[in-house]
């Protein structure tokens, strides 16, 4: 009888030891891949396609720990200051066995269009500070969930960053039906994409009556600015010096529009 409680005792201590020793090396695992460098994240990548702004982040895993890491799901989602939700993304690995390792990459995508529907267009024209949150989680030896998560501030650089549109106050004479009405439309693209497409400018009087348009290509590379005289005729007497002009932009950002009002 002796025998027997003593041997369950010392099977209890094994189990212990064993139990305390996997929690220990599970633990320690996932930090041994930071401490050796086996976790390597990319420079992030801006691209831009289909009216959508993405940044492509690369990362790698070289699994030299102590055990399998599975079900890891990467989780950002990025918001403006004031909270409003701007995007989500989620990208998952099932399984990096030990002794193995992975190459993918998270992709962070922002459609212009959910932008403009959120009530968000000031980032088209104004810097700010985005928030990003991240969060990752995984499981160690298929078992012990572990979960991370930061949240970081970014700087947002405004693709028709300080857009202004100045008229003259007074036409000059062109012929003996119009007048030539000189305008200044500039912008600064603080975005790390280009800028190109078709801008058009129509001028309204005061009594909301359109009295002449304007329309031209327009290119402003990342970190670039566009600065343009254009001449816009007009009729005399429709011409009163003050009302607003419409702006529509069409390219490589989808179609965005402005008013601007002068006189």
């Amino acid at each position: 009888m002796r025998q027997s409680i003593r041997a369950l005792g010392w099977a209890s201590k094994i189990l212990w030891i064993a139990t305390a020793a996997f929690m220990v090396t599970s633990l320690y695992s996932p930090l041994k891949l930071l401490l050796e460098r086996q976790v390597d994240i990319g420079s992030p990548q801006p691209s831009f396609s289909n009216e959508t702004m993405t940044v492509s982040v690369p990362f790698s895993v070289n699994n030299t720990g102590f055990y399998d890491i599975s079900d890891v799901e990467i989780a950002t989602s990025v918001t403006d200051c004031g909270g409003t939700l701007i995007s989500t993304s989620t990208t998952s690995v099932e399984n990096i066995p030990r002794g193995g390792s992975v190459n993918e990459t998270h992709s962070i995508s922002v459609s212009v269009d959910d932008v403009i529907l959120k009530n968000l267009t000031y980032l088209l024209s104004n810097d700010a500070v985005i928030v990003l949150d991240v969060s990752v989680g995984l499981r160690i030896a298929h078992v012990i969930p572990l979960k991370v998560s930061a949240r970081v501030n970014m700087s947002w650089g405004a693709p028709f960053y300080n857009a202004s549109l100045r008229l003259a106050d007074v036409p000059e004479p062109y012929n003996s039906t119009h007048y030539t009405v000189s305008a200044w439309a500039s912008f600064e693209n603080h975005s790390p994409f280009d800028v190109n497409g078709t801008l058009r400018l129509e001028i309204f009087n005061e009594r909301e009556d359109f009295i002449g348009r304007w329309m031209d290509q327009v290119s402003a590379p990342s970190g670039g600015t566009y600065s343009e005289k254009v001449t816009i005729y007009v009729r005399p007497a429709e011409f009163s010096g003050a009302g607003e002009v419409h702006a529509r932009f069409v390219g490589s950002l989808g179609s965005l529009e402005w008013w601007f009002t002068y006189g």
